[in-house]
């Protein structure tokens, strides 16, 4: 892909990512949302690795992404996160649109996947997989 990498911002309430993870190289501008009160050790290690921009987490993390759109113009975002992220922004209906795929392998155990209560506007067969579009109207 040509162009400019988007703006990652990274949800870490807890801290917990390593300054090794590929989120944090210099690909692209990131903004670290975690909780850095106590950890200014670990928080210095990431900034002198990579131009991370810090933002010490809250329970009102919406109004921090808000701030964040509006600092950065950013007009659309994309979730990339775990089963708990999406549902949260599924939940407080802070959402567009939702692309899920699923593939021909059933698993047995594991962590669930995100519910949405809506119905498909479209499929697509993609391989031995299918594409599922969803707007949130």
């Amino acid at each position: 892909w040509f162009g400019k990498n988007p703006l990652r911002i990274v949800l870490d309430p807890d801290f917990r990512l390593q300054k090794n993870f590929n989120v944090f190289n210099s690909e692209a501008e990131t903004i670290l949302i975690a909780d850095i009160s106590f950890k200014n050790q670990k928080k210095n290690e990431l900034n002198s690795k990579i131009g991370t921009e810090f933002v010490n987490f809250s329970s009102d993390f919406i109004n921090q992404l808000n701030s964040i759109f509006v600092k950065y113009k950013l007009q659309s975002i994309i979730i990339e996160g775990g089963a708990k992220t999406h549902q949260y922004f599924i939940d407080n209906e802070y959402w567009d649109e939702a692309r899920v795929f699923i593939g021909d392998k059933l698993f047995g155990s594991g962590i669930k996947a995100p519910i949405l209560n809506k119905e498909a506007v479209s499929d697509e067969k993609l391989g031995n997989s299918k594409l599922f579009l969803f707007f949130n109207s």
